[in-house]
């Protein structure tokens, strides 16, 4: 377990990843996302042959043919680059606002907001599945306090104005997060160790008020949905096993 935990402190001390998202409404309604991700190749490197083979499977293509993106009406494109010390993988989105109002969900880091009925935009994470289970306590504190350091920065522009913004985790209270004006537009950040541990609704209120029913009602969904996944593979597994030893 020591051995875990020193090479997680190695991983996350080459700031494995960054996360910068930009997000704009023209006067005319049509709503704009970029999307950049940075993954540091020291984190692939020290994965050795392995690391290596992933670092080519990011695969923009297949990323951006996935089902749940072809549900919302809009152009989505995007591309892999590679610099001494980085890939980055670059999503950009344009289309009508009116189509955020279909929710979608893409793995654990949504390219675009759902807008609720309220007219608050939601950005789900959902759990991420390879974070590794807490150590002991004292391990569990000193990880938390490595992965305060990496940041999701979202620069908010155009038409949008921002009057508060919160962090709700799926089984744990809500954070407050600052909307800081830069000239013309917003900044809004929170720790990344926030989407990596359960899952987490990211709320922007443009009237100053957030409401909380919608974004409680998509947690619990994503809950059950979970649930019922663990249930049916927990009955593949019991399936098998019975199978085999006939």
């Amino acid at each position: 377990m020591k051995k875990l935990f020193l090479v997680l402190v190695c991983l996350f001390c080459v700031s494995c990843f960054d996360i910068f998202h930009y997000i704009e409404l023209t006067a005319d309604k049509k709503f704009h996302s970029e999307y950049r991700i940075s993954f540091s190749k020291a984190l692939f490197a020290m994965g050795g042959a392995g690391g290596n083979s992933l670092l080519g499977n990011l695969d923009i293509d297949e990323i951006l043919d996935k089902p749940e993106l072809k549900k919302i009406e809009g152009v989505f494109s995007g591309e892999k680059k590679e610099t001494d010390s980085s890939l980055i993988l670059h999503f950009k989105y344009t289309g009508d606002e009116s189509s955020l109002s279909k929710r979608i969900e893409l793995d654990s880091f949504p390219i675009i907001p759902y807008k609720d009925e309220n007219n608050q935009y939601i950005l789900v994470f959902k759990q991420n599945k390879v974070t590794p289970p807490p150590v002991n306590p004292q391990e569990n504190k000193m990880a938390e306090a490595i992965l305060s350091g990496p940041v999701y920065r979202l620069l908010v522009g155009g038409e949008l104005k921002p009057k508060k913004a919160i962090f709700k985790k799926k089984n744990q209270d809500t954070f407050d997060l600052e909307v800081i004006q830069l000239g013309n537009q917003f900044l809004i950040e929170f720790p990344i160790s926030y989407i990596l541990k359960e899952s987490g609704a990211f709320v922007i209120s443009f009237n100053g008020d957030v409401k909380m029913d919608s974004v409680n009602k998509i947690l619990n969904e994503e809950t059950k949905e979970s649930k019922n996944t663990k249930e049916t593979k927990t009955k593949t597994k019991l399936k098998k096993k019975d199978e085999e030893s006939y």
